[in-house]
């Protein structure tokens, strides 16, 4: 099965093709499609960097909350200057990407003051 027939097949197609195939099935649906490309893990990165550094700025979950706010914003002014500058399109899997990559830095800022 090619690349392009995962891609327009029914996700419950594709996931019985991981079941049976295992890894490189899921391999070929999301780091080799192009929905699912190296600048959707660039957003999560920076996204979460900013909500953790952030954070530790006032080591407080108002500090983190503040970062995840301007995380956003960043991630949304991003799309924004792509659609309007770039002239290319505004991609809504980039602000979940954001949306994800900021959680994270939620998610290392609790283990933190957890361990604190």
């Amino acid at each position: 099965m090619s690349n392009k027939d995962l891609m327009n097949e029914d996700f419950s197609e594709a996931e019985k093709e991981i079941a049976e195939n295992g890894t490189d099935t899921w391999y070929k649906i999301t780091l080799n499609n192009p929905n699912f490309s190296k600048d959707k893990i660039w957003h999560m990165l920076v996204c979460m960097c900013i909500t953790f550094v952030t954070f530790l700025f006032g080591m407080s979950f108002g500090y983190a909350a503040l970062g995840f706010g301007i995380a956003i914003l960043a991630g949304f002014g991003k799309e924004l200057y792509d659609k309007y500058v770039k002239k290319t399109k505004f991609d809504w899997g980039d602000i979940v990407a954001d949306l994800i990559g900021s959680f994270g830095g939620i998610i290392l800022a609790t283990i933190v003051l957890i361990c604190k």
